[in-house]
């Protein structure tokens, strides 16, 4: 994921140090499926450190789906030092247009489980509304969502001065992000630039499926960082390598990220 922190993508972060970048411009596309006891499978692995040459694993996400193509169970395995230190896990149960999120974490041999929050998707099986724990103090949050033309425009929480986003779009592709608040009003988070590289990957979820942009993108702005996007495609145009480099606006990379994905 990229070091993008945003208040939309802060709830469904997979790491602690890093939160979905581009609002799903990563992962890959599922693979069909043919019978039922057949699932689909992938999964990428993230590597992390201040040079390209000091690079260390620091997690590995899966998928897995049922016959339907439905994500029944998301894995993530986070590393330190080349050591793993333990597994995350969510579990999903699909009930008309309501998914049930259930969260279980296995830490050197303590484990917890408890249902997390509930989804409920439109007509078009986007992200309508969700009801998500605190798992700091296991308070409930109900997040809203609006779209146009089939790209996430706004969402706010039930108590909207707490906070929200808008997201600006150019055709198919996210220009800008705004968090808006009723005490400090509305202010640019984010920008993103683009090159004509078609965007053919998708992180496997249902998340952020309102989020992804046509074409992937070469370059993304906040306040106070900077991110370069360089990737390695393959010849039937899938992304298989994305390496990102952070720098402070106009200065040098510091620090780099590189994610794999397998299919």
């Amino acid at each position: 994921m990229s070091f993008n922190y945003t208040f939309a993508t802060m709830k469904r972060s997979l790491f602690s140090y890093t939160a979905i970048a581009l609002f799903a411009l990563c992962g890959c596309e599922k693979e069909p499926t043919t019978t039922e006891d057949k699932t689909t499978y992938k999964s990428y692995s993230v590597y992390e450190g201040e040079t390209l040459d000091a690079l260390q694993l620091t997690s590995e996400v899966s998928f897995k789906y049922n016959a339907q193509g439905q994500l029944v169970l998301k894995t993530e395995k986070l590393y330190e030092d080349g050591s793993m230190m333990g597994s995350i896990f969510y579990d999903y149960e699909y009930k008309n247009n309501e998914v049930i999120e259930t969260y279980s974490s296995d830490f050197t041999g303590t484990k917890v489980a408890y249902e997390r929050g509930y989804i409920f998707l439109n007509a078009n099986k986007l992200v309508e509304k969700d009801s998500t724990v605190d798992l700091s103090d296991f308070t409930t949050y109900v997040s809203h969502y609006t779209y146009e033309n089939g790209h996430r425009i706004y969402n706010y929480m039930d108590d909207t001065l707490n906070s929200g986003s808008v997201f600006a779009w150019k055709g198919d592709n996210q220009t800008h992000e705004y968090l808006i608040s009723g005490l400090m009003g509305r202010f640019e988070i984010a920008s993103y630039e683009y090159g004509s590289k078609l965007n053919t990957i998708d992180f496997g979820d249902f998340w952020l499926d309102g989020e992804k942009s046509k074409n992937l993108p070469e370059k993304s702005t906040e306040p106070s960082y900077e991110y370069t996007y360089t990737y390695k495609i393959e010849s039937d145009g899938f992304v298989s390598e994305r390496i990102t480099a952070v720098s402070s606006p106009g200065g040098a990379p510091y620090r780099y990220e590189k994610i794999v994905y397998h299919r």
